[in-house]
């Protein structure tokens, strides 16, 4: 007769095996291979630091570097903001229209960021629909103000989908917060600033970083969107990326180095994202 232990042993192996092999195969081989491209030089026969020293040195992908950060940073602030005021909405609204809106904020979220940088050309770009009616009945040529073709256009585009990632990530937060806390605060003589400051926000601190960290690394990797709407106009680390493995410059080793620019940043952010996901009231998503 089999022993219970190991027969439990065994059943828990077979239920983990398919996650071993994705983060196995999916994962760890393709990072580890990454890793070493990036320390080897084009023939790989030797391990050297110079497609780092490259990268640092040439002002092209330093500002790859740069522009990408900022910009997921600014797509992050927005995001967090915009999405801590849906949140908080979310906890006067009835489970059914939360539920409701909570659908719908999930729609960007499945579509390809094709779909979405697509969709936004079509409405604001130079021959979009909103330009159109506003230069036809304002006389306002909207692309002289806002180019959806840009980095602007790009964080907008981000919006469209970080928004629906943070506002749910937010929205568990939100709702276990215990509203009395704040009426006492109010009774015992705070304004509704000090109210926010001295005590909503430090109950809601882990959340609203734990979400900024999140539409964050999500900015900083994202592809599709980025390529759709600024192109090969754009100076991006991800559209280097795929530019140095291209047919046109196919630089695998460099690729690979500019690679791990963004495990550099994400890393420990990922490492700290989930820290906080502990001390979240309520939980994530």
């Amino acid at each position: 007769m089999v022993n219970p232990y190991i027969k439990s042993f065994l059943l828990d192996t077979l239920l983990l095996l398919p996650f071993m092999l994705i983060l196995v195969f999916f994962i760890f081989i393709p990072f580890s291979v990454s890793l070493y491209y990036s320390l080897s030089d084009q023939s790989g026969s030797s391990l050297t630091l110079g497609n780092f020293i490259r990268i640092y040195s040439d002002r092209s992908y330093r500002d790859a570097i740069r522009n990408s950060i900022v910009i997921s940073l600014e797509s992050a602030v927005l995001s967090t903001l915009f999405g801590s005021l849906l949140a908080y909405a979310f906890t006067f609204l009835s489970p059914t229209v939360r539920d409701i809106i909570r659908s719908v904020l999930l729609l960007p979220i499945i579509y390809p960021g094709l779909v979405i940088a697509f969709s936004l050309v079509i409405l604001f770009g130079s021959s979009g629909v909103v330009t159109s009616m506003l230069l036809k009945y304002f006389g306002v040529y909207l692309p002289g103000i806002f180019d959806v073709r840009s980095y602007n256009g790009l964080i907008l585009a981000y919006q469209s989908f970080l928004v629906g990632f943070t506002s749910i990530t937010l929205s568990g937060v939100f709702l276990s917060l215990d509203r009395s806390i704040i009426e006492a605060s109010r009774s015992l003589g705070a304004d509704v600033f000090q109210t926010i400051f001295r005590v909503v926000l430090p109950i809601v601190a882990p959340g609203l970083i734990a979400a900024f960290i999140q539409a964050f690394i999500i900015a900083i990797s994202g592809y599709g969107t980025a390529l759709a709407l600024v192109g090969g106009g754009g100076n991006l680390i991800t559209l280097r990326i795929i530019m140095l493995i291209s047919d046109v410059e196919y630089q695998p080793h460099l690729a690979s180095a500019l690679a791990m620019n963004i495990a550099i940043i994400t890393i420990p952010l990922a490492l700290v994202y989930n820290r906080l996901l502990k001390k979240v009231v309520g939980g994530v998503v």
